[in-house]
């Protein structure tokens, strides 16, 4: 990973520090070999830098690792690159953030996924379930996990709502699966 940068949110009161939320999954890229920046959300006009405690690849592409950007947020991080390219231009990036869009591709090896409109569009059949919309789960420590009514769907629209504005491309409901612990996450960049 030598030929990439990842940039992160960075923390709020440190602008020069990994935002907390993403230290360890920082610590593990730069083991692998990639440079590690930061971007101050926040902070309007704001560039990305290298992160304290971290190298960067001068000449590398960039890829964001971070909460989920709309297409404005996207653009301003892509401008705040200045001389950097980012990894994934604006139309790579919807594509691989937005699930309508890759998971038809993994929909076998993946919990069953339904699209809907709104909570009163979910089935008997879709129960327990997990919700996101089309990018991002409502994040709040008193929302049912999983749900397993409309009313808990419900719950999880009105907070995505309040926390973003709006619903991004409707509801995605994912059945719920017992997993292991811990979690694995891979990455794929290529």
């Amino acid at each position: 990973m030598r030929d990439t940068n990842i940039c992160f949110p960075s923390d709020p009161v440190s602008p020069r520090e990994v935002d907390h939320e993403y230290a360890e999954d920082a610590k593990a890229f730069a083991k692998l070999g990639a440079g590690i920046l930061v971007w101050p959300m926040d902070e309007p006009g704001a560039r990305v830098q290298a992160a304290k405690g971290f190298t960067a690849h001068a000449d590398a592409p960039v890829a964001w690792r971070g909460w989920m950007l709309d297409r404005d947020n996207y653009k301003a991080w892509m401008n705040a690159l200045g001389n950097r390219t980012a990894r994934f231009d604006l139309a790579q990036y919807e594509m691989h953030h937005r699930m309508r869009n890759w998971v038809p591709a993994v929909q076998g090896a993946t919990p069953k996924t339904w699209f809907v409109a709104s909570a009163q569009q979910a089935a008997a059949d879709m129960f327990p379930c997990h919700v996101k919309d089309g990018v991002k789960s409502a994040n709040a420590a008193h929302l049912p996990r999983p749900c397993r009514s409309v009313k808990d769907i419900e719950l999880h629209e009105a907070e995505l709502k309040r926390q973003r504005g709006k619903l991004d491309d409707g509801l995605v409901l994912r059945e719920h699966v017992d997993a292991f612990e811990p979690e694995t996450r891979v990455w794929v960049m290529g």
